[in-house]
């Protein structure tokens, strides 16, 4: 990489930092807290939006999740890792743990390659979204990833509450067996492709399960 590319990459993590850090900004105050020139915080600005990293609200730019996960994977600074996990983590409101949302984004950055992935063209900004298109990948994810993906799977799909307890969607496997897609287990917690103690107690998805819900 050339001294050029790698100054621009710079102030392009910086400025994905600031926002991270103090909230939304406009091009102005971006250029101050970054310190770099006015109209380049304007430039820098117009590609992130582009790229749906920031949303412009009025006069201010804050930063969106697709931008939280950039700075991740471009920083190699561990408080602000952290702090981007964290971030994340209220962003979309995920319930479990911050390393679950690292195991998924180092999953995804050391196999991407491998799976073809682009992943700046992946839908970060909608999680439901984004674990509907993962969910292909199940079996080749570290557990905490998969955690994350039966998360958002459980809130965007209609589900099922068998016995007053588990929550997902169910459907049956290669052998005609009632299956977990993604369910919330208060035993084993979010799980994916998951054959739970509770259904061989139902009887052709009879009167134990309830209405779909969300």
């Amino acid at each position: 990489m050339s001294s050029t590319s790698t100054k621009a990459s710079d102030k392009l993590e910086r400025a994905l930092k600031y926002l991270l850090l103090t909230g939304p900004l406009s091009s102005y105050k971006l250029a101050l807290e970054a310190d770099i020139p006015f109209a380049t915080a304007w430039r820098v600005l117009k590609v992130f939006s582009t790229k749906g990293y920031v949303l412009k609200e009025g006069k201010t730019f804050k930063i969106t999740p697709k931008g939280v996960i950039a700075l991740y994977r471009s920083c190699s600074d561990r408080a602000t890792k952290i702090k981007a996990l964290e971030a994340l983590k209220e962003a979309w409101g995920y319930e479990g743990d911050v390393d679950d949302l690292r195991e998924l984004l180092d999953w995804l950055s050391s196999e991407a390659e491998d799976l073809g992935l682009d992943l700046d063209g992946l839908c970060f900004n909608r999680p439901e979204a984004l674990a509907g298109f993962l969910y292909r990948f199940a079996e080749m994810m570290p557990e905490g990833a998969r955690r994350v993906v039966a998360y958002f799977l459980v809130s965007l799909l209609p589900s099922i509450v068998l016995n007053g307890s588990c929550k997902g969607i169910l459907s049956l496997d290669e052998r005609g067996r009632p299956c977990w897609i993604a369910v919330r287990c208060p035993k084993h917690g979010y799980r994916l492709n998951f054959a739970c103690d509770e259904i061989p107690k139902i009887e052709a998805f009879g009167s134990e399960v309830s209405a779909p819900g969300r």
